[in-house]
């Protein structure tokens, strides 16, 4: 048996098949759950959703176009 051709026809089939570079040497676990995320320490604050806007909208077309300059 020609080792040499044995593996140079093993290394064309990889080609071939679309294998090209070897990314990665270590093992992963594609299946492992992701590691947990570090919690805040402090609460998060979320802003008031009644909170009123800082200048009152205008109520008329005229007074938009006035305002929006």
């Amino acid at each position: 048996m020609d080792w040499r051709a044995e593996a140079a026809s093993a290394l064309n089939w990889w080609r071939d098949a679309g294998v090209d570079v070897l990314v990665e040497d270590d093992p992963r676990d594609w299946t492992a759950r992701p590691a947990a995320t570090a919690q805040p320490d402090a609460p998060v604050r979320v802003a008031n959703a009644g909170a009123e806007p800082e200048a009152p909208l205008p109520a008329s077309i005229e007074a938009f176009l006035d305002w929006r300059y």
